[in-house]
């Protein structure tokens, strides 16, 4: 153990729990200054086109994925020349969908206005309209954004890829509590994230011109080098696509359905349960490489899957049951106890999704890395298109933003159960059914507790929890930690 937490995985590891949390932490503590400068429903507008900007990501065509296998095959072999070629390629690609971008944002302007999209509240309407077109704008440096972060962990810079990251994010969170101080409103806000995200592509062309010998940029679409970067995106591309739809297809729904001052609470629940996964979903980014090189030099990776897999859940599960057990008093206190009593049954119920959406992140590293790309897609489509029912037939059921995650929870645990019966029955030829109903007994728990409202039985379970995990992760799926070292 103590030689793992001094392997560069545990380190680059840790560059991405500080990269991811950093930034919603302390826009958490600043949520309701912006909510009452702003008023819910404008912080309900902000909260409508983040998320219609997380949708438009759907045109990046995994150019990041493509960055960092290209990039990080060029560097091992020293040919800078091909590190260059990659990264040019696929900024100029960006260029163009960056465009692509900007014209999505004034269609769905156009929708909203003169076709009642989502049904906005007339009083709003312009002020949505302009939000949707400038985060068209900001969304396509996103693109950028992601393949200069590709890049520095290509090159094992993790450090240089948070610094910058995270700089970036701070920079803007601190210029739009400045802005919001004096009295601006949403549309100096998405003005000034433009301006930054400007300055700090600049500077990461100069950062990246020092790592990389001979670097220059230049715009370079040459068809051999085009269809390299896009041939191996494909698939991770079209997995990507599906999630992206499915998850914000919830927020549509709220906004369509209930109202743009429930979105304002719904929004931050789901929010913070994006990045809670994003950083779980960062304890084993050095995976995919490991389990590319077994497979390329003949080894069996079943081990170390199954150690991988099992030590981010019992992280997950664990890290879940506290949030449960501390997250009353700690959200009231950041969020005040108005607000907080506005989202907390958002958040409970976000919870219990995410106790299973956490069984989607070793697979999605493992089947990708290990030449199973087609496979995971026909996976995802199959547990995004379940999702999305269970959306529909939550909120058709109840008639609550509350249903809706219902709906996509009870479709995640099945869909989940289902995958990793799949993965061990198919793959590794194992009895994928008995291991699947053992997987699931703690989440299974911590779920009937957190829902539970007997304190008793909810305690009760709480313990019998932790019993779980001792006895499914350190007796019958015991975590290999030597496996979890880097080379």
């Amino acid at each position: 153990m103590a030689a793992f937490n001094l392997s560069r995985n545990f380190k680059n590891s840790l560059w991405n729990l500080v990269d991811i949390f950093a930034y919603p932490l302390i826009f958490l503590v600043s949520t309701p200054f912006f909510i009452d400068r702003l008023g819910e429903k404008e912080f309900g507008v902000w909260m409508l086109v983040n998320s219609l900007m997380i949708a438009m990501q759907i045109f990046n065509l995994g150019l990041g994925t493509a960055t960092f296998k290209h990039v990080a095959a060029h560097a091992g072999l020293k040919d800078f020349e091909k590190v260059s070629s990659t990264i040019n390629t696929n900024f100029s690609l960006s260029s163009l969908l960056h465009i692509l971008c900007v014209l999505s944002g004034l269609s769905i302007s156009i929708a909203m206005r003169y076709f009642s999209l989502f049904k906005i509240e007339p009083a709003y309407i312009d002020l949505v309209c302009a939000g949707t077109l400038l985060g068209s704008i900001l969304v396509g440096f996103k693109f950028y954004e992601q393949i200069i972060g590709y890049t520095f962990k290509a090159l094992e810079r993790f450090d240089l890829d948070t610094f910058l990251s995270t700089g970036l994010k701070l920079s803007v969170l601190t210029i739009n509590i400045l802005l919001v101080f004096l009295g601006f409103g949403l549309v100096a806000l998405f003005i000034a994230s433009i301006a930054c995200s400007f300055i700090n592509l600049i500077i990461s062309f100069v950062v990246i011109k020092k790592q990389i010998p001979g670097f220059e940029w230049r715009f370079k679409l040459n068809k051999i080098n085009i269809m390299q970067e896009l041939n191996f995106a494909i698939w991770p591309w079209f997995q990507t696509l599906a999630i992206i739809i499915t998850f914000q297809c919830d927020r549509f729904f709220v906004v369509t359905f209930v109202g743009l001052a429930t979105l304002t609470y719904y929004g931050l629940a789901a929010t913070m349960f994006n990045h809670i996964h994003m950083g779980f979903n960062a304890i084993v980014p050095w995976l995919a490489p490991k389990i590319t090189k077994m497979k390329t030099i003949g080894e069996d990776p079943e081990a170390l899957y199954r150690s991988a897999r099992n030590f981010s859940l019992l992280l997950s599960l664990s890290a879940l049951l506290i949030f449960s057990l501390v997250n009353e008093p700690i959200l009231s206190l950041l969020l005040s106890k108005t607000k907080y009593a506005a989202a907390s049954e958002f958040i409970r119920l976000f919870t219990v999704f995410e106790i299973f959406f956490v069984f989607s992140i070793v697979p999605n590293y493992f089947l990708n890395a290990a030449g199973f790309e087609k496979m995971y897609f026909k996976i995802v489509l199959f547990y995004c298109i379940s999702i999305m029912s269970g959306m529909a037939i939550g909120y058709f059921t109840t008639h609550t933003a509350g249903g809706i995650i219902m709906g996509m929870t009870a479709s995640t645990a099945l869909t989940m159960f289902i995958q990793n019966w799949i993965i061990s029955q198919q793959i590794f030829k194992g009895n994928g059914l008995k291991e699947a109903f053992i997987l699931y007994l703690p989440p299974f728990l911590l779920s009937w507790a957190i829902m539970s409202s007997d304190k008793w039985l909810q305690f009760s379970l709480y313990g019998l929890t932790i019993l779980s995990l001792h006895f499914v992760f350190t007796r019958h799926q015991k975590i290999n930690f030597n496996l979890l070292k880097i080379d």
